[in-house]
């Protein structure tokens, strides 16, 4: 097999272990970034560098994100790779921004969220999930409940029961009908994310907690 078509098995790897055996998922980047690397192609070594930081900031790894994203090239990045990279920024200063015990940091943190946010938007596909959760995400935060229901419409077109993104977006609407103090609406969406990861094999579920 010939190291590109490798590539491509050990994506296809990892996108099928990444939501529920992190340690494998893990092994097949670091093959692709070893394959990368050998093949000397920038694209490639950016786009596994960003997903394996992705996966970090997800594990809550977040100085090991932080050293990954710091290896990429941007002069090398595709639209996708910039829209990822940013993406992946926002969400680990939105981890550090949460669980940072120290007031001054965690300003600095918040504030590198909505560097990364804007950032994110600038190169965003206005369709596409990651934008519409984002916009979500400040409509709720704005109290615009209504406004964030209706968006997170949107998102739900897009997927189907069973998928882990269908998951996501029910757990994210929940949170809305949690701030609209509709506890069994917020049950609902609950339960449905619960049993979608279930059918996805997804061991990390945010939502049984809550329940």
């Amino acid at each position: 097999m010939s190291a590109k078509n490798l590539y491509a098995v050990n994506t296809a790897l990892y996108k099928e272990y990444r939501a529920y055996i992190s340690d494998s998922a893990i092994y097949y980047l670091n093959q692709n970034l070893d394959i990368a690397y050998n093949l000397k192609d920038l694209q490639k070594i950016n786009e596994t560098t960003i997903s394996t930081a992705a996966l970090f900031s997800a594990l809550g790894m977040y100085k090991e994100t932080i050293d990954m994203l710091g290896d990429v090239r941007e002069e090398a990045f595709d639209k996708q790779q910039r829209a990822d990279y940013y993406l992946t920024y926002r969400h680990v200063y939105m981890g550090l921004g949460v669980y940072s015990q120290n007031g001054r940091d965690k300003k600095k943190y918040w504030q590198k969220v909505v560097q990364y946010k804007d950032s994110a938007y600038s190169v965003l596909d206005p369709n596409s999930d990651d934008y519409l959760r984002i916009y979500e995400t400040d409509l709720l935060e704005d109290i615009k409940l209504d406004e964030a229901l209706s968006i997170n419409d949107k998102r739900l077109v897009q997927t189907k029961s069973g998928t882990p993104g269908y998951a996501l977006i029910m757990f994210d609407r929940s949170l809305i009908y949690r701030k609209k103090g509709n506890v069994g609406m917020e049950k609902e969406c609950l339960i449905l994310s619960t049993l979608s990861d279930i059918q996805s094999a997804i061991k990390d579920n945010g939502s049984i907690p809550i329940l």
